[in-house]
């Protein structure tokens, strides 16, 4: 083991070591060794057989969460008049079935600090598809933007699970460099003219953090990939609104 009082490696950093019983990458090891060939560790160029390691990333660390609780939306159904819509012939809108479910798009969503730094708000944008049957085009409304307050006092400090009080915020958001929203809804007919869209929103606010974790490289080059010239590369990419990922272009166009 490394002496961690000279250089401040925590003691369960080895430089490199098959793990132990209790370690906490036998859960990665056996992925590895049972799952490994289905997601292409075998195929060649083969992988090497990782050993558990400690690593030193920069992350996005989640340090505080906030839960806005069970909430509840009504849409009133149908969302225009059926003498609304321009449409060759006569145009109804499908008859609802109570206890139809409907698929719920999330379309966007983005947050903003509060002009007192105590509060956030975040705005949820969901687009809501159905009933579909077969033969017939989907029903597809988008619903206008809404917003979920995050007072202080919704937030916990993680992993410590102690709740922000009122004020609390203001002095925690000074260290925050962004957010995660994680946002799950259920839509469903209610009555034949109204759809209830429940659910939750998440909000996971992050900084930039320096952590040493132990872990394993699945995908590292095997000595014999290596000397056969192998080249191995990973890419990291955001998409765009257009659910792309940058744009790969010909040298000679």
């Amino acid at each position: 083991m490394i002496n961690s009082q000279y250089f401040e490696i925590p003691d369960f950093c080895s430089l490199t070591r098959q793990c132990e019983p209790n370690c906490p990458c036998n859960g990665c090891l056996t992925t590895f060794a049972e799952c490994g060939p289905n997601l292409g560790t075998t195929t060649n160029p083969i992988s090497k057989t990782p050993t558990c390691e400690c690593h030193d990333i920069c992350v996005e660390e989640v340090v505080l969460i906030g839960n806005s609780g069970e909430f509840t939306k009504c849409i009133a159904y149908p969302p225009v008049g059926r003498c609304r819509v321009q449409c060759n012939g006569e145009f109804n809108f499908p008859t609802l079935t109570v206890g139809e479910h409907f698929q719920v798009v999330l379309w966007c969503a983005d947050e903003i600090i509060d002009p007192g730094c105590n509060s956030i708000t975040v705005s949820i944008g969901l687009v809501v598809i159905g009933p579909c049957s077969p033969g017939q085009n989907p029903l597809i409304i988008p619903l206008p933007n809404f917003t979920v307050p995050f007072p202080s006092i919704k937030f916990f400090r993680f992993p410590e699970c102690t709740q922000l009080g009122p004020l609390e915020l203001r002095d925690e958001i000074t260290t925050i460099d962004g957010s995660c929203i994680l946002a799950q809804f259920n839509a469903v007919a209610t009555t034949p003219n109204q759809i209830t869209i429940t659910g939750k929103v998440i909000d996971k606010l992050w900084r930039t953090e320096n952590l040493w974790v132990e872990g394993i490289r699945p995908f590292e080059l095997n000595d014999n990939a290596v000397a056969n010239g192998f080249s191995s590369f990973t890419v990291k990419g955001i998409f765009d609104p257009s659910r792309q990922i940058g744009g790969c272009v010909d040298f000679c166009v």
